[in-house]
């Protein structure tokens, strides 16, 4: 991995840990863990960083520090991430999921921690901010991102019924013939929403294995697999946490047969992350996929791979 990578990296995980609690601060060693990169790899690209302004860093005697993200920070993850699809495009490969939540605004924890799941498979997902007094280009937004979604996603509350703004962006969802995929939490499905087959979500099951929420990503896989299957591949290397690892190594057993490019992307991005190959069951499906596809696999990527599989003593 590259600078360019690692730097890219950085600025991933301290987005993620932005958009969850934007005061938050975190500290080196958590960093180190988390992103299981060398010492020398991460100190080297966090002073890049802190120089051009790009994230915060509160440093204390004996080589400690605090590190967050910053507005700067923020605008170069989004700009990289246009340039991203914008090659996507030009190459022909195919476009993002782009997901829609709607919701009642006292719903919004709920909303946000659904988006924070979809995000973290790499889907791309639309939130519109809760407000009371929705301005003219608020309501011009939130009517772009309702044409140019892919999947229409209510979340079926008490309150939803009662939103006023709920309703109007499920007819016009319907009315532009989205796939719709309503999710019932405390109400059922109602008018022209009851057209469509409700997954039920129940809130009480919610866990740190996000199995709650992973029928969601199943029931998406249904109609858009193939779509699906390239976005968890280009997503390995922004797998940031063990339960999001576990799911990607369970959805790419679903999506096998690999060609050469796929299976030697999975295997190289596994071995550099622990997130994934440590997640679950992982090892035994990655030796299993060596085992499989080892005249199609980089003997360098392999050998990396073997070394981090081997029993440890």
């Amino acid at each position: 991995m590259n600078d360019k990578e690692i730097r890219l990296k950085i600025l991933n995980y301290l987005k993620k840990i932005y958009d969850e609690k934007p005061q938050h601060m975190v500290e080196k060693n958590h960093l180190f863990s988390a992103l299981d990169l060398s010492e020398v790899e991460i100190e080297r690209n966090v002073i890049y960083l802190e120089e051009r302004g790009l994230i915060n860093v509160q440093r204390f005697l004996g080589g400690g520090y605090l590190i967050k993200m910053n507005s700067r920070g923020i605008d170069m993850i989004e700009q990289m991430t246009e340039n991203e699809d914008s090659e996507q495009q030009e190459n022909g490969e195919g476009k993002n999921i782009k997901i829609f939540l709607s919701y009642s605004s006292l719903n919004y924890e709920i909303a946000k921690n659904i988006k924070t799941f979809l995000e973290d498979l790499g889907l791309e997902v639309f939130l519109a901010q809760a407000s009371i007094e929705p301005t003219k280009e608020w309501e011009d937004e939130v009517y772009k991102n309702l044409r140019e979604c892919t999947i229409f996603i209510p979340i079926l509350t008490e309150e939803y019924k009662n939103s006023n703004w709920t309703d109007q962006e499920a007819g016009i969802a319907y009315n532009e013939k989205k796939t719709i995929l309503p999710l019932y939490i405390s109400k059922l499905p109602y008018g022209f929403l009851a057209k469509f087959q409700a997954l039920r979500f129940d809130l009480s099951k919610l866990d740190s294995q996000k199995i709650e929420e992973t029928k969601i990503i199943e029931a998406i896989m249904i109609d858009f697999k193939e779509d699906l299957r390239r976005i968890i591949l280009s997503s390995l290397d922004k797998t940031y946490c063990w339960a999001i690892g576990k799911i990607k190594i369970n959805l790419l057993k679903r999506m096998e047969p690999f060609n050469k490019e796929e299976i030697n992307k999975i295997i190289d991005e596994s071995s550099k992350n622990n997130q994934i190959y440590d997640a679950g069951d992982a090892r035994l499906y990655l030796k299993k996929l060596i085992e499989e596809y080892d005249s199609s696999i980089e003997p360098s990527i392999k050998t990396k791979m073997m070394k981090i599989l081997e029993p440890k003593k």
